[in-house]
């Protein structure tokens, strides 16, 4: 092959890459699934955390989950107004935002991005033309931000689960808020290391 088919091919692959980016948001795919209720609130809201996180990367074109949806579902409901464009707070608020969709909808909409009994859920994220080293970097830091985002709210699951399993009221009375945070830590490491 002589350096000027080379040089052809070479500056057909930037136009290629330059298109797919500039018309189709990039052409390498990143996929993160977050296993747990998928319709709480509280794990909506971390989705979108990990996506505005994921985002501020600057080879990210566009990321998309379940969280994106009910915030839309949210804002139509209430008169289209941008205000609204939130994760509800409660979880009766995000199964009524679900039941008004199945009965206007198809609920199978959502499962390129959700399984059906919402225990899996999925954040699709679109990369610009990147080099694998900037793509595994991007994984490493998505890693390190699920870990961050989602330990604490898993915590303070384990946190409201045990104080409910020990009796609150009591609880509440003989412990301080930090003493169950320090049992908790411990008991965590504890369990981490074996």
């Amino acid at each position: 092959r002589s350096a000027a088919s080379a040089s052809r091919i070479s500056v057909m692959s930037v136009k290629v890459r330059t298109i797919m980016d500039e018309k189709m948001g990039g052409y390498l795919n990143m996929v993160v699934m977050i296993e747990d209720n998928i319709k709480s609130p509280e794990i909506l809201q971390n989705m979108e955390k990990l996506q505005n996180e994921i985002e501020k990367h600057d080879e990210v074109s566009l990321s998309f989950s379940i969280a994106d949806v009910v915030k839309q579902m949210h804002r139509s409901i209430e008169d289209d107004n941008p205000l609204y464009e939130t994760i509800p707070e409660s979880q009766e608020k995000v199964n009524n935002l679900f039941t008004v969709y199945s009965i206007s909808s198809d609920e199978d909409d959502f499962s390129t991005i959700v399984n059906e009994d919402y225990s899996k859920g999925l954040i699709n994220v679109r990369l610009k033309s990147v080099s694998t080293e900037v793509a595994n970097n991007i994984v490493k830091k998505t890693e390190k931000e699920i870990s961050n985002i989602f330990s604490e709210s898993t915590k303070a699951t384990l946190k409201t689960y045990c104080l409910r399993a020990l009796g609150y009221g009591v609880i509440d009375i003989n412990v301080s808020d930090d003493q169950v945070d320090d049992r908790l830590d411990e008991a965590l490491q504890y369990f981490a290391q074996y």
